[in-house]
């Protein structure tokens, strides 16, 4: 019984964690890619304008995250590299659909200023390095 207890107080701070993240979730898109950006690529064998490239992927600026919560397509496709945030967009639909509940970033227009501040969590900070690039691969920073 007292397990029991246990488990279900454990799942309860579990659910709250996940429904904060959920709540604060953000999603983000491919910006203008800077030359330094695009010299990197090309040291790693990627050339980001090349036709082969841009016909899958397009040019940027282009829709990532948010183009896949925007489109009204039947069949919908989160293509990137490992770790860029792929998988979270069914999970925070999953989430949208079975609560009724929207992300506070869905509902406001783009640009508006809601006053609610952004949580600084390891995950988070994971997404940052994989948004805007990251300067040393030993320490991911």
């Amino acid at each position: 019984m007292t397990d029991d207890l246990v488990g279900h107080v454990d799942g309860i701070g579990e659910r709250r964690k996940l429904f904060s993240d959920f709540y604060y979730f953000e999603p983000f898109d491919v910006k203008v890619r800077s030359q330094r950006i695009l010299d990197l690529a090309l040291e790693d064998g990627v050339d980001l304008r090349a036709p082969a490239f841009t016909s899958l992927y397009g040019e940027d600026p282009h829709d990532f995250q948010s183009g896949y919560f925007r489109s009204c397509n039947k069949m919908r496709i989160v293509s990137g590299g490992s770790q860029t945030g792929k998988s979270i967009c069914p999970r925070i639909e999953i989430l949208i659909m079975s609560t009724g509940e929207l992300p506070f970033t869905f509902r406001h227009d783009l640009g508006v200023d809601t006053g609610i501040k952004r949580h600084i969590t390891p995950e988070n900070l994971k997404q940052m390095v994989h948004r805007f690039g990251r300067h040393d691969s030993s320490t991911a920073s």
